[in-house]
């Protein structure tokens, strides 16, 4: 009997171009995957779209700007700066000795848990400003915001079949070596940081956008600063948008907590002051609301970057753990594994599309 050790010699002359192609397939694997998973994706967009009719409207242009989400870009670019460092001294220690394997494994699972458990709270604190909105959801037939939505859920549930394999191991496997047990509370936030985001990317694709009333469109604020005149400041749709302050140079009521009214000829009175300045405290609530949700969308955003970078460049402790190895053997976890890998892979690469685009359109 000849036993397969999974690794045949090469009969090349070249060696040393055999070597790079051979360790490079192992990094180009997911990719093929991943690109065959997103060309099957548009070409059934285009398949629902033929002959579908949509009424011409003109579309609002979203583009991306860095104005306000400075705090979720910066701890975003810490967690990805963190986790390049953690994947290049991962993929070092590995294999080198059991203690380092070991180290490296516990080092992993830590920044992982400390990633997940921060963007399950930035997904909880999402879901719950959304909750205290009274905003309707937009059930229009859409293909395309339809297959998002379905990608989101059936390309999550590669990893979460994984963790759920993880679990299983650990639950069952009569030795447990300690770097091992980081691996339960990993794979448990894992299925719920998924669960979380799913919930945030489909709530927000599926809410209509704020359509603003022609009366509000056209009322013209009036700054009231103390020890100065009335002034005339933007309309509120400018406010809105944040564009500049008014022509006289004043901020706008809106950024200054003044007291707002109404553009009037003869004056306002109590009662008309007092209602105007809870619509401009109403629009600064808003506004807050708006520009939480960028950062939590853009650190989002950043950190599914940063977790597809380790799986897709070779540091997947579901091949170096080994209890899933031992529970379940050898072949049946790896044809589980390199199954599940490339759908955990797309996803992350999928998500941090979608969050770019809430982003853009909160």
């Amino acid at each position: 009997v000849v036993l397969d050790d999974h690794a045949p010699q090469c009969n090349c002359t070249t060696t040393t171009l055999c070597s790079i192609f051979s360790q490079g397939i192992y990094y180009l694997y997911p990719f093929n995957i991943e690109y065959h998973i997103l060309a099957s994706t548009m070409l059934y967009v285009l398949w629902k779209n033929i002959g579908r009719k949509v009424e011409h409207h003109q579309q609002h242009k979203t583009p991306f700007r860095l104005h306000g989400i400075t705090v979720g870009m910066i701890f975003g670019l810490i967690v990805l700066t963190s986790t390049i460092a953690i994947v290049v001294v991962y993929l070092i220690q590995i294999g080198r000795s059991k203690i380092k394997s070991e180290l490296a494994l516990t080092m992993f699972y830590l920044h992982a848990i400390f990633v997940l458990a921060l963007m399950c709270t930035a997904g909880i604190v999402a879901l719950l400003i959304y909750r205290l909105e009274d905003r309707s959801l937009d059930n229009s037939k859409n293909p395309a915001r339809k297959l998002d939505a379905e990608l989101l859920v059936g390309t999550a549930a590669g990893s979460w079949l994984l963790s759920w394999g993880s679990i299983l191991a650990i639950i069952c496997a009569q030795a447990h070596p300690k770097y091992t047990w980081y691996n339960l509370p990993y794979s448990i936030l894992v299925i719920i940081e998924k669960y979380i985001q799913n919930l945030f990317i489909i709530e927000s694709i599926h809410r209509e956008q704020e359509k603003g009333n022609d009366d509000i469109k056209t009322l013209r604020i009036v700054t009231i600063s103390l020890g100065s005149t009335l002034s005339l400041a933007p309309s509120y749709k400018e406010i809105y948008n944040g564009r500049a302050a008014c022509d006289s140079g004043e901020v706008p009521c809106l950024f200054k907590g003044s007291i707002c009214g109404r553009e009037n000829d003869g004056g306002g009175g109590a009662d008309k002051e007092e209602t105007n300045f809870s619509f401009c405290s109403r629009n600064s609530v808003t506004n807050n609301k708006r520009r939480i949700l960028k950062n939590i969308a853009a650190f989002l955003f950043l950190c599914n970057l940063s977790l597809w970078i380790p799986p897709a460049f070779g540091c997947r402790p579901e091949y170096d753990n080994g209890l899933e190895e031992i529970v379940f053997g050898f072949e049946p976890w790896i044809i589980v594994v390199n199954l599940a890998m490339p759908f955990s892979i797309f996803y992350r690469m999928h998500s941090a599309a979608s969050l770019f685009e809430v982003n853009c359109k909160t």
